[in-house]
């Protein structure tokens, strides 16, 4: 067995890597098809196949044998390596929490702008819309859009604090879209929107997290114009 004071350290790790516990499951079991006669300490990361397995090497309490998996397709595991001490057990677990669990949380976080703009293409030609969707903007409602779209820009400054060359990239995107106010029925300026803040996000280099609070201000903010995002 591991001591659960070595237990306890491995969760001290998660912690001090800025990674939520709750996100990681523990027990005791086998792992298939390495040293199938030793009972591992198992850290598993919640809904993946990603593990970290801990086992006493030979009975010792202060030497370990450990696996896991890398950051390959299916995520296969690794046989089973020696740690002499805690110290370099706990040094090769942040190493696991770095290079395999970050990447992975990563994009499992990160949108899919791909499938965004596919999603976004279909609905415009699919979606049967209201009569009112394919209706002009009123002159109040494109007073009202560029009121937000104002109010957006400076939320975006205020929150992403975007350098000079950023900021005329964001410019440029909410100007078009102010323009294309003028153009477009309201169906198809809701598709224009959403593309615009997906080029902010890449014109920012805005991370997973930077990128859903990016859409969630824009959703705020013109939710209670037009209800443009569900």
């Amino acid at each position: 067995m591991i001591l659960k004071k070595y237990k306890n350290q491995l969760l001290t790790v998660i912690q001090e890597s800025g990674l939520d516990p709750n996100l990681f499951t523990a027990e005791d079991g086998d792992i298939e098809n390495i040293d199938i006669n030793f009972e591992f300490f198992i850290i598993g990361l919640r809904d993946s196949t990603i593990r970290f397995a801990v086992r006493p090497w030979h009975g010792s309490f202060v030497e370990f044998g450990y696996c896991y998996s890398y950051f390959r397709e299916g995520f296969p595991i690794s046989e089973t390596l020696y740690a002499s001490n805690i110290e370099l057990l706990t040094t090769k677990f942040k190493m696991w929490l770095n290079s395999i669990v970050t990447p992975y949380l990563d994009d499992v976080g990160t949108p899919d702008f791909w499938q965004m703009l596919e999603e976004t293409r279909s609905h415009t030609k699919y979606e049967a819309g209201t009569t009112e969707d394919f209706d002009s903007f009123s002159d109040e409602e494109k007073i009202r859009i560029r009121l937000s779209l104002n109010e957006f820009r400076l939320l975006i400054v205020k929150n992403f604090n975007p350098n000079q060359e950023e900021l005329k990239a964001v410019d440029a995107r909410l100007n078009y879209l102010s323009d294309a106010i003028d153009k477009h029925n309201k169906f198809d300026w809701k598709g224009i929107a959403i593309n615009t803040v997906i080029a902010i996000t890449i014109s920012l280099s805005l991370g997973p997290e930077q990128g859903r609070q990016l859409f969630d201000l824009f959703k705020q903010i013109f939710s209670n114009v037009l209800y443009l995002l569900p």
